[in-house]
């Protein structure tokens, strides 16, 4: 005879927390008192958010250098009304990154990102947004 349990599928909410009791594997993250527990960049490299907000679709450069001289990523992509994407683990190592976005139109963004040694476990850090009237809107994003 077997034994059915139930149980949740997805992602914690916010407030909960679910911690890797694995003895080679760090948790990192938010804790239930409030505070986290953060994770070497290296491991855990942060991301960037992608939203086209406006109707139109949109020719999209997106260019990440590090310190001023090493290209780290690129991509170029079209950009659907209502599209998202993420870009993962842009962010290898600590560092001054500067996000340069142009659009097809000519709309320019650029965004100096200053990464730690410290990021928290799969944060999307920073968004890039076209906003509902063409412009390009690139900030830090609250994380944890």
């Amino acid at each position: 005879m077997g034994v059915l349990t139930a149980g949740c599928v997805g992602q914690p909410s916010p407030t909960e927390t679910t911690a890797d009791t694995s003895a080679d594997t760090e948790y990192c993250g938010p804790t239930e008192n409030g505070t986290t527990i953060p994770c070497d960049v290296a491991e855990h490299p942060p991301d960037i958010k992608f939203a086209n907000h406006d109707t139109r679709t949109y020719e999209v450069s997106v260019t990440v250098t590090r310190n001023g001289t090493e290209t780290v990523f690129t991509e170029n992509m079209t950009a659907t009304a209502d599209s998202i994407r993420v870009f993962e683990d842009v962010a290898r190592e600590p560092g001054v990154y500067t996000i340069d976005v142009s659009l097809g139109d000519g709309t320019t963004g650029t965004y100096d990102w200053t990464v730690g040694t410290e990021v928290l476990h799969g944060g999307t850090l920073v968004g890039i947004y076209i906003t509902e009237t063409g412009s390009v809107s690139i900030t830090r994003l609250q994380v944890g």
